[in-house]
């Protein structure tokens, strides 16, 4: 049963083509947002906001990250948005010393 018009087999190329429901799928939607901690994180380094050796092991570590997009629903549905419980995996895959980089500065609180 479709949801939304979009859901339709019949009607979803309608207003769309798989090429753009790619664009915006949540795969995608979610490497970006680890691009964008990837990025924050050297850029910072380059500052001196935090140390440098943390800019290249967060870069390094989410390079090739695996998203949980499970747990990383679920747990949107707990909080509401899904850049905590992202940050959190990201965290879990960096090295322990390094992982409380991710995310600086960015939010009044740190999530580690």
């Amino acid at each position: 049963m479709a949801v939304s018009i979009l859901d339709s087999r019949i009607f979803r190329n309608t207003f769309g083509t798989q090429a753009i429901r790619d664009v915006f799928s949540d795969e995608a939607y979610v490497r970006s947002l680890v691009e964008v901690e990837s990025a924050l994180a050297r850029a910072e380094a380059k500052t001196g906001v935090i140390p440098d050796e943390a800019g290249n092991a967060i870069t390094d570590s989410l390079t090739n990250v695996r998203i949980d997009f499970e747990r990383l629903g679920a747990e949107t549905d707990v909080v509401g948005y899904p850049v905590l419980p992202l940050i959190r995996q990201l965290a879990e895959q960096t090295p322990p010393e390094m992982a409380k980089y991710i995310h600086w500065g960015v939010s009044h609180s740190q999530f580690h």
